[in-house]
């Protein structure tokens, strides 16, 4: 099963979640597109083997003063978790060549077999090392003398041999 995430979350968090569904189901998609955008859902293509899904950063939850707003989670849990395992159980229906007349309603999908404590955390930031700027200028400044140096040579070793043959035809010829 390939992934192709584009979200926060961490992929192998996202494959462990998926393999348990493919697992569940009997059916392992051949793609998983898994993108921020949306609200949360996915679209699968008929037997194409590969489905697209949306998990956004942000969710609506209720703050400490009663008002909703977008917040980042850290993690996805509990029903969050249920909710992309539905909408998957969904889409694999697609891949099978279901259509919504077919299949379960959302809310009757099974995710009892996805354990209570499953979390998605977010990708771990990888820290770039920090690159002296001025000593990796120095070092190209070298290379380049080096380089240059190399050619000069092999000019005034050209041109000496130019000499030679002009020195031997005015010989020759005068």
């Amino acid at each position: 099963m390939k992934i192709k995430n584009e979200t926060k979350w961490d992929t192998r968090d996202l494959r462990k979640l998926f393999k348990m569904v493919a697992k569940h189901e009997g059916y392992e998609p051949h793609t998983i597109e898994v993108t921020p955008r949306g609200r949360g859902g996915g679209r699968g293509g008929l037997g194409y083997g590969w489905i697209r899904i949306s998990i956004p950063h942000k969710y609506y939850m209720q703050g400490s003063d009663g008002r909703w707003e977008k917040m980042e989670l850290q993690e996805l849990s509990g029903e969050k978790i249920k909710r992309i395992a539905k909408v998957l159980i969904h889409e694999i229906g697609h891949n099978r060549g279901l259509n919504h007349r077919e299949m379960d309603s959302f809310s009757n999908i099974d995710v009892s077999f996805i354990p209570d404590d499953f979390v998605i955390r977010r990708k771990r930031e990888k820290k770039k090392p920090k690159v002296d700027i001025k000593q990796k200028r120095y070092q190209h400044v070298l290379e380049l003398i080096k380089k240059n140096e190399r050619k000069l040579k092999a000019t005034k070793t050209r041109l000496k041999k130019l000499y030679q043959k002009k020195k031997y035809y005015e010989k020759v010829l005068g």
